[in-house]
């Protein structure tokens, strides 16, 4: 009965509606009365259809499928040092592409311009740190934005996000205030692991590169490491905008992110040859 259905091994090989049912029962179920394994005997059900059998003994063969079925999905549950289970989120792949006719950033954060990763970094940690529920969906706001309307002699092959516009985090915010919270629950959990991801050294393939930035952030131990953070990126603009790299401090904002940490990585890494050819 499971030979034809293809049960995901990893977080890359769920739909945006199996993720979404995922969210939605982790972020409903409560501690003391669910158990990681009752989540995963329902999202199991879910896997396989939640088929419902009227026969005892076809029953029994189905539930027996549905726990087999289960034990292959605890990849989705990590236990912390503390023995609670936590969702076990590591992909930079978008997993909700599209969210109540909102359009997301691409997989691997690869359209990502840097003004709207700055803001949304600083939302996300405040969000973190107050849990003010208008820093969550301006979070979501800045990241999904209303799609690209076609215009006279532009070619859109896909559904693409309008531009970004700093100076609309509230209205952004106000869009999300009717999402239901799983779904902008699963937007904090992409965005705060692709920043992780990427600032903790994760490899990034690009133009045939592979490119690591760790270096290009400070992380040192600091309780206030979140602030120093948004200082340093809030820093970088006005850096390239006074070397006028990519323009002024507006239009390196509107720059892709990737574009801007190339370059910052290219100028660091020469940096770091000029000083070891001055100690030799």
């Amino acid at each position: 009965m499971s030979k034809y259905l293809e049960i995901p091994t990893m977080w890359e090989e769920l739909t945006a509606d199996q993720f979404a049912y995922l969210l939605k029962l982790v972020h409903e179920a409560k501690p003391d009365e669910v158990t990681i394994g009752d989540i995963l005997l329902k999202y199991a059900d879910y896997l396989l259809g939640e088929r419902k059998i009227v026969a005892i003994d076809r029953r029994a063969q189905y539930y027996k499928l549905v726990q087999d079925v289960a034990e292959t999905l605890t990849w989705i549950f990590a236990e912390d040092e503390d023995g609670n289970y936590l969702l076990n989120f590591a992909t930079t792949q978008n997993l909700l592409p599209e969210i109540y006719g909102f359009i997301g950033p691409q997989s691997h954060g690869s359209d990502l311009v840097f003004g709207e990763y700055r803001t949304a970094v600083d939302m996300m940690n405040r969000f973190t740190n107050e849990k003010n529920p208008f820093f969550l969906d301006a979070l979501c706001g800045i990241l999904y934005r209303k799609p690209l309307k076609k215009s006279k002699g532009l070619k859109i092959e896909a559904k693409m996000r309008s531009k970004y516009n700093k100076h609309h985090v509230s209205h952004y915010a106000r869009g999300f205030e009717k999402v239901p919270e799983h779904l902008k629950w699963g937007v904090y959990l992409w965005f705060a692991y692709f920043n992780r991801y990427l600032i903790e050294g994760g490899e990034f393939i690009i133009e045939g590169n592979t490119l690591v930035f760790d270096s290009l952030f400070d992380q040192g131990a600091n309780d206030d490491s979140n602030n120093q953070m948004n200082i340093g990126l809030m820093s970088i603009v006005f850096t390239l905008a006074d070397t006028g790299t990519f323009g002024n401090a507006e239009q390196t904002d509107d720059t892709l992110l990737f574009q801007v940490l190339m370059k910052l990585l290219s100028d660091k890494q020469l940096a770091d040859k000029l000083k070891k050819n001055d100690r030799s």
